[in-house]
Formats: C-alpha cells, sequence, structure tokens
C-alpha cells in the first residue's frame, strides 16, 4: 500500500471528535411539487471582501480553520469523498493518496556541486497547495420552484476549490479546479467548523451557515444547456459578465411571475 504523505498544516484538529452538531436538514420535497427548475454553476472569488470568511485565516489558529484547510483534513480523515475535477457528476471517485498526490507539485533543479565544479546533481522541491493558494471555489447548485412552499430554493449539489496553475518557471497559466466535493455529505463537518462572522464576531456562525443562508458573493458560470458549454465559451469579458446577470435576472423575474400567477 502507497504511503499516505501529509502535507503541512493537514493535522491541525481531529475532526472525528468534533462532529456533534447536526446540519439543519433539507426541507422533504416531493418531486410532482417541483414545477420548475435549473442547474447553475456558480464562482465564487475569494478576493471579494464578503467572501473573505471562506478564505481566512490562511495562518492555523486556535478558533478558526480556512475553509481549505477544513476540506483537506476532512478527506485526509476519510469523513469526505473527493472526485475527480474532469467531471462534476461525482462520477470518478478519488482514493486519499490520488488526493494529497495532487496537492503537491515536485520541481527539479540541477545544482553545481561546490566541492567538484562541473559535476551537478538534481534536488526535488515539493510544494503544497495551501489555504493562502485557493482563489476561488465554484459550486454546482439546483434551482426550483417548489409549489407546496411556494418557493424558489437554491440547494448546493457540489462544490471544488480553484487553484492558480503555474508552470515550471513559476507563470501563471489560469485557474484550475483541484477536485469536486459532494455538498451534502460536507454538512456535516461545515456545521462542525467555525467561520468568522464579519457582522458579528460573538455571533457563532458555521461554514454550513455560511452558504446555507447565501453569505457570500458570486457569478453565474454557466447554466444547464443543450450544448453542455460555459459562458466563457461563447463570450469573453463585459459580454461574459452581462450573460452572468442576464441568467441571474431571468430567474429573478421567473420568481416575480410565479407570485403574480
Amino acid at each position: 500500500m502507497a504511503q499516505i504523505i501529509d502535507p503541512p498544516g493537514s493535522t491541525l484538529f481531529p475532526l472525528k471528535n468534533k462532529l456533534k452538531i447536526t446540519p439543519v436538514p433539507y426541507p422533504s420535497l416531493r418531486e410532482s411539487d417541483i414545477m420548475w427548475s435549473k442547474r447553475i454553476w456558480r464562482r465564487i472569488d475569494l478576493r471579494e471582501k464578503i467572501n473573505h470568511p471562506l478564505y481566512f485565516p490562511i495562518e492555523e489558529t486556535t478558533n478558526y480553520a480556512a475553509l481549505f484547510d477544513v476540506i483537506k483534513q476532512a478527506i485526509s480523515e476519510n469523513i469526505i469523498n473527493a472526485y475527480d475535477a474532469s467531471y462534476d457528476d461525482f462520477r470518478k471517485q478519488l482514493t486519499i493518496e490520488e488526493v494529497m498526490q495532487s496537492l503537491g507539485q515536485s520541481s527539479t533543479t540541477s545544482v553545481e556541486n561546490p566541492d567538484n565544479p562541473g559535476e551537478y546533481f538534481d534536488i526535488t522541491d515539493t510544494s503544497w497547495v495551501e489555504a493562502r493558494d485557493i482563489v476561488a471555489y465554484e459550486i454546482k447548485e439546483e434551482v426550483f420552484f417548489d409549489r407546496q412552499r411556494s418557493i424558489i430554493e437554491y440547494r448546493i449539489i457540489g462544490i471544488a476549490p480553484i487553484k492558480i496553475s503555474r508552470d515550471e518557471e513559476g507563470n501563471e497559466r489560469g485557474l484550475s479546479l483541484l477536485f469536486w466535493l459532494y455538498f451534502p455529505d460536507c454538512r456535516l463537518v461545515f456545521k462542525n467548523t467555525k467561520a468568522f462572522n464579519t457582522h458579528n464576531p460573538k455571533e457563532s456562525l458555521s461554514y454550513d451557515d455560511v452558504f446555507h443562508k447565501r453569505r457570500f458573493n458570486s457569478f453565474i458560470v454557466k447554466e444547464s444547456n443543450v450544448f453542455d458549454r460555459e459562458i466563457s465559451d461563447y463570450s469573453a469579458g463585459l459580454d461574459a459578465l452581462l450573460e452572468s446577470e442576464r441568467i441571474k435576472e431571468g430567474i429573478r423575474e421567473l420568481e416575480m411571475d410565479l407570485w403574480h400567477y
């Protein structure tokens, strides 16, 4: 069996001993009550101030841990499963070894032997993906109208951390998803880990609360469509932002029309 090499900071706290609070269960649904639904993919940019509770603290503290550190620890303890980033339908589960290997990037450099000029030897250095390297999260969710309760509801299905990809020389090469997590399986862990409450630090707030109460800002990167295309596949720059707003506005208008009906 391959040895699991934990990246630094992955043993901040024993999660299995802290899973005591049960998250608020979702209201029960009947398929016949779902009058309308749409699949949406959103991106949470951690550079936005409102989203900072999902990014900080980047250094370990006693009371708080960054969301990515929580996720990494839960995976290493086999509490939640990670899935291949290539598929957002959770079709390929990753082993703990595969996840940990994906979090480490090795680079090899040749160094001249100071005791024997002209002779070179290779030095391999491994850099681990840390909380400070995560720049965004992508969430996949279902938006639907429940006629039994007469509301439009958003339910997150999956969440994926995103980091900046770099080449061997350290140059940025775009963004890359690390892996997907099935969100309902994460709720118990998220409910039992504290997030910083920027509105009232004395009031307890969990990561599950942040998502359940929609205390984050995001923009739409994809809606369910026959071509299975992301917005970036057919729009760029300002046009992409306008398309994202168009989809968002369409959902809002539908909600208004349903109320008028």
